[in-house]
């Protein structure tokens, strides 16, 4: 009798080894991957700590607790506008969207938006102050554009939105 077909053993498949001058060609540029990023980290570190910048990110366990209620509270929240500061400090979170997995973002009103915060400054001018002043009802076509916004702290920011006219 015959045996079924599907309790037949197979040999294994020869998939073959990738030639010895394939790995020796790849070998260099892996290496050269792995010192070029550690060289970098090394760099970035370095810097950090001569230039005493602490970024947000690492902080963030120091801010642990923090809400909009302490953003405000950092602000002169009395003349300012309640709807711009929610909208400032929202529109900050959602461009670090990415951080809420880890728990709600920590921002402060101190917080400078290049610097720490590393938002570029076509973010901010484009996208940003754009989106904020439409949640706020805010004009922007005043002669009133800061200069550099990127040197703004979040605060700033916020002091500088409630300036401007309300849209009618």
């Amino acid at each position: 009798m015959k045996p079924v077909s599907r309790l037949l053993i197979l040999p294994p498949k020869n998939t073959g080894d990738a030639p010895w001058w394939v790995l020796l060609l790849l070998s260099p540029f892996l290496l050269a991957a792995i010192v070029f990023s550690i060289v970098l980290e090394g760099c970035a570190a370095l810097l950090n700590k001569v230039t005493g910048d602490e970024s947000v990110f690492e902080g963030m366990e120091k801010r642990s607790g923090e809400s909009i209620c302490t953003f405000t509270r950092q602000l002169d929240y009395r003349n300012l506008d309640p709807v711009v500061i929610r909208a400032v400090y929202e529109e900050i979170r959602t461009a670090y969207g990415w951080l809420e997995e880890y728990g709600p973002f920590p921002l402060r009103a101190t917080d400078r938006i290049f610097d720490e915060l590393c938002i570029d400054g076509d973010d901010i001018s484009f996208n940003m102050l754009p989106a904020i002043s439409h949640r706020a009802q805010r004009s922007l076509e005043t002669n009133m554009v800061p200069d550099p916004l990127i040197s703004y702290t979040a605060g700033e920011l916020v002091t500088y939105l409630s300036a401007q006219p309300h849209l009618s």
